[in-house]
């Protein structure tokens, strides 16, 4: 492999890391937000309002990367 190569995976490696470390982060952040709200409808469901976010911006997120790696 030449060096090129191993310096790109190097680096998508590392992107997916720092996403993965991102979406970790954010999930803590939005469920303490919401807990932290007066609304009795956000704290009791702001386990299944992170989740659903959270799942969409990782579908967005692989789409992104998807067409990335493609080009």
């Amino acid at each position: 492999m030449s060096c090129r190569r191993v310096c790109v995976q190097f680096a998508q490696t590392a992107v997916v890391i720092g996403l993965l470390f991102g979406v970790i982060v954010y999930r803590l952040a939005v469920v303490t937000a919401l807990y932290g709200l007066r609304f009795s409808t956000a704290k009791a469901n702001a386990r299944l309002i992170t989740s659903v976010t959270a799942s969409v911006i990782n579908l967005i997120v692989i789409v992104i990367l998807s067409k990335v790696n493609h080009e």
